[in-house]
């Protein structure tokens, strides 16, 4: 297995709905409207993978996702406070965040949290936004999970993959020039994909773009998927009051399509410290493989 990232993101827009809009939060795109009672407010985040311990809370802040995981938490108390949603749907998770869920988020569990709700350094926990708000607002939010678990090992292995062939690629094309170095990357080509020992850059070149393809094919029907169990989340909540889902910026515009499809009204939401690395990351697969 190769060197993996996890990503995570959503929003809504209706007839009823009120923009979240706030200092560090804004609306960047909608749905199209319709009659329907069913809202969703669509917040993108930058999140931290769940494996990265950040239990010293100090040294955490200066991770560069700290800011992003802060502004949306910030707003989150701020929408829970005056009342604009009570019902979240979080993204990484299967069932339900409450006192019983046992999942550890980088190095956080529900227990540790609440233990420190009431601490002064609480706002600045970097971990999982959902539970955190969950913790601190028990009798105030609902969070359940729309993820499927299976589906994100799916596309992490997919995504590490992929990640591994762009680096290559790009070695291998920046140093046509230079055979000492153009070697020692066209040999780590042959072995991970198992090559003959003759071949030469051009033929690595397509065969590396033949792996991007079909890993790229398994990471998008991964996230499909992920993005499905969402919306089937999202048809089980009895909720009168829009749903706030808090997922990773790539998943917007699957989503954003699989809302309108549903008729349901969407407004999707970006802090101003997002940063669209994973967008940026896919972007350079498409190149490869057009």
């Amino acid at each position: 297995m190769r060197v993996f990232l996890i990503p995570f993101l959503f929003l809504s827009f209706s007839v009823q709905a009120k923009d979240l809009s706030v200092n560090s939060i804004h609306m960047v795109d909608h749905c199209v409207k319709t009659n329907s009672d069913k809202i969703i407010y669509f917040v993108k985040q930058w999140h931290l993978s769940p494996t990265v311990d950040t239990t010293k809370i100090e040294s955490s802040t200066q991770l560069p996702q700290y800011k992003n995981q802060f502004e949306i938490f910030s707003a989150i108390s701020k929408w829970v406070a005056e009342k604009k949603i009570d019902t979240a749907i979080a993204e990484g998770c299967e069932g339900e965040i409450n006192s019983k869920f046992k999942e550890i988020f980088n190095g956080w569990n529900m227990d540790s949290l609440t233990k420190e709700v009431n601490g002064k350094n609480f706002d600045s926990i970097l971990t999982h936004v959902l539970m955190k708000a969950e913790s601190k607002f028990p009798e105030k939010l609902k969070t359940l999970c729309g993820d499927d678990l299976s589906q994100i090992k799916y596309a992490q292995l997919a995504l590490s993959d992929l990640r591994g062939d762009v680096g290559y690629w790009k070695r291998i094309v920046e140093n046509e020039k230079n055979p000492v170095k153009l070697k020692i990357y066209l040999d780590g080509v042959i072995e991970m994909l198992k090559l003959p020992s003759t071949t030469d850059s051009k033929t690595a070149l397509l065969a590396l773009k033949k792996d991007v393809l079909s890993s790229f094919k398994k990471f998008t029907d991964a996230n499909t998927e992920r993005d499905a169990a969402l919306v089937r989340a999202i048809k089980n909540t009895n909720s009168k009051t829009p749903l706030l889902i808090v997922y990773g910026g790539l998943h917007s515009e699957d989503l954003k399509n699989k809302f309108q499809n549903e008729k349901w009204n969407c407004e999707i939401y970006e802090p101003k410290s997002y940063e669209n690395n994973e967008e940026k990351l896919l972007d350079e697969f498409k190149k490869i493989i057009n």
